[in-house]
């Protein structure tokens, strides 16, 4: 089973977290992937973590406009998120 993780901002087209990640990923010998998702706004991102919580992606790096959306879902937070 190929193991999916990812990055969700937008726009996201720029960010290089894919690449990058794809690299180690292929160099471990990892059956895994890394995909960057744009969600169009925050229910759309809010679907993309209920996702994640149903297990379809096993991690999921957060950028802007969507970070503050990450922390109010979150189930904790350390005092340096909030």
């Amino acid at each position: 089973m190929t193991l999916i993780a990812g990055v969700a901002g937008q726009p996201i087209a720029h960010s290089l977290s894919p690449l990058i990640h794809k690299a180690w990923i292929a160099a471990a010998g990892l059956d895994a992937d890394y995909l960057a998702y744009g969600p169009a706004d925050e229910a759309a991102f809010a679907d993309l973590v209920a996702q994640a919580r149903a297990g379809r992606l096993r991690g999921l790096n957060v950028t802007a406009p969507f970070k503050a959306a990450a922390l109010a879902l979150a189930d904790e937070a350390s005092a340096t998120a909030r």
